[in-house]
């Protein structure tokens, strides 16, 4: 197209910028809406007005809707183009443009809303580069099981896959990035336009970098000193950072029932060390509603190696790898692989600029990023009580510790006389625990929770009567305390 028709579209352009192309383009098209011919001069015209900068189409006010109009017609109706295709669109775009109502321009698009909330957010400073965060983070050169997000394209990725219908700008629950490292998936959430972030860190020597980032934020970030997974019960002892108390961290956040909309969602990573017992703590306060689990149903988005997820994705029937964790998970939250990325993604470069493959293992070759959404519904059918919930969590471990057993032979020993119960559950004597679905593990143990027969005694009084004390007090279950019981998480 010639170049004087880029000279004068900006005028259009900007008689329709509150409306951006939907306006101009659909209204030309709207006059030969079944003509393929013209969707290919609207692409055309479109083309035209991706030149322009959006600063010229977000101030449409620079020019009188009269005086621009006058201007326009008459520039139309004298210039003729070379382009036979240019005076066709010129021609039907005039008549489209200058018939343009009040009434059209006040009607806002969803488009427009989104562009204008985009230039209200706050320009943040560029990612660092790899090796400026060689340069910068001795620690990045020397864990060799980092889960940091180091690259901004991993970081669009994650965003993308948590939130896959752009709806992070939108987003009313309260989202917690744990252990953020340098800051590369916090920069990418408030740049995707995340309200309110919270980045919890216990490493000192990214929190000086996150700071600088939170300044930058307008409010929209809060950095923390803290380690998500360290807000277990810790009793009436002083505790310091990066252990921290729940009600520190959810200050001013109102619980809602079980049934409502997701609170809280959890964007980040499970640590490396004791993975597997970090995530039974998380099915066990999910059943027990405890720790941020008071508040209502939390969203885990969280990466974790390969391994741990073939263990909580487990189906039932494999005598090996189907365990407790698996049907804890299981029965408590739906469970949604997003993504698998390889664990070289999270390691810095050596200095022949590839990523070492030292000490890592075929399982750990990979991280998946993993949905656990609590389940709605989980309390509703069973009236679960936080006492019967602790209790649960040790008869699930006992009856999967070994699932070659039979689960009458189990029942008999939490409910004497009663191991035919099974039957009720359209289950015989000889069926083993491993083929036992999660959800019937659930409705077993209610079960026998109403027999006279049933004290579960096999814990020990005196583990009985120090989570019986510990919920009464409202304090939570002390995880510290059972595992110097003698109790293996």
């Amino acid at each position: 197209m010639s170049q004087s028709l880029y000279q004068h579209t900006w005028r259009t352009a900007c008689l329709c910028s509150r409306l951006r192309s939907s306006c101009c383009i659909q209204s030309v098209s709207s006059r030969n809406g079944n003509a393929p011919a013209q969707q290919t001069k609207c692409a055309l015209l479109s083309k035209n007005f991706s030149v322009l900068s959006k600063t010229q189409l977000r101030k449409p006010t620079a020019i009188q809707h009269g005086s621009c109009n006058s201007m326009l017609q008459h520039k139309l109706e004298t210039r003729q183009y070379s382009d036979p295709l240019c005076n066709q669109i010129t021609k039907k775009f005039s008549s489209s443009v200058l018939s343009w109502s009040p009434k059209e321009e006040n009607e806002p698009s969803n488009l427009l809303e989104e562009n204008h909330q985009e230039a209200r957010l706050p320009t943040l400073p560029q990612a660092e580069t790899i090796e400026q965060l060689r340069n910068k983070y001795k620690r990045l050169r020397k864990t060799k099981k980092n889960r940091s997000v180091l690259r901004p394209e991993l970081a669009q990725l994650m965003v993308d896959k948590v939130w896959p219908d752009g709806s992070l700008a939108k987003e009313k629950a309260m989202i917690i990035e744990t252990s953020p490292g340098p800051g590369i998936l916090t920069r990418q959430l408030l740049n995707s336009g995340a309200p309110s972030v919270l980045s919890m860190e216990r490493e000192k020597p990214f929190l000086p970098s996150l700071s600088a980032l939170a300044s930058k934020a307008r409010d929209r970030l809060r950095v923390m000193h803290a380690d998500f997974f360290a807000m277990h019960y810790h009793g009436n002892k002083d505790v310091h950072p990066p252990v921290v108390r729940i009600a520190k961290v959810f200050e001013g956040l109102e619980a809602v029932p079980w049934e409502a909309d997701i609170p809280i969602k959890i964007i980040g990573s499970l640590p490396h060390h004791n993975e597997r017992t970090h995530a039974y703590i998380i099915a066990s306060q999910l059943l027990e509603r405890l720790s941020s689990f008071k508040y209502g149903r939390v969203q885990f988005n969280v990466l974790m190696s390969e391994g741990c997820y073939n263990v909580i994705s487990q189906p039932v029937g494999n005598m090996f790898k189907y365990r407790a964790l698996s049907a804890l998970m299981q029965m408590s939250c739906n469970i949604q692989l997003l993504h698998k990325e390889p664990q070289v993604s999270f390691r810095l470069p050596t200095s022949s600029g590839e990523a070492s493959r030292a000490n890592l293992t075929d399982k750990d070759l990979s991280l998946c990023l993993v949905r656990l959404t609590p389940k709605r519904d989980l309390f509703i059918e069973h009236q679960l009580s936080q006492q019967q919930a602790f209790i649960f969590v040790y008869f699930v471990r006992q009856v999967l510790a070994k699932r070659r057993q039979f689960l009458s032979k189990m029942i008999e020993a939490w409910a004497p006389g009663h191991g035919d119960i099974v039957h009720d559950f359209g289950y015989d004597k000889e069926t083993l625990t491993g083929n036992v679905e999660p959800s019937d593990l659930l409705r077993i143990y209610m079960a026998i929770c109403q027999l006279d027969s049933f004290n579960g005694s096999w814990m020990g009084e005196d583990v009985v009567g120090y989570a019986s004390k510990a919920l009464e007090d409202g304090q939570g279950v002390g995880y510290d305390g059972m595992v110097s019981r003698g109790i293996q998480l």
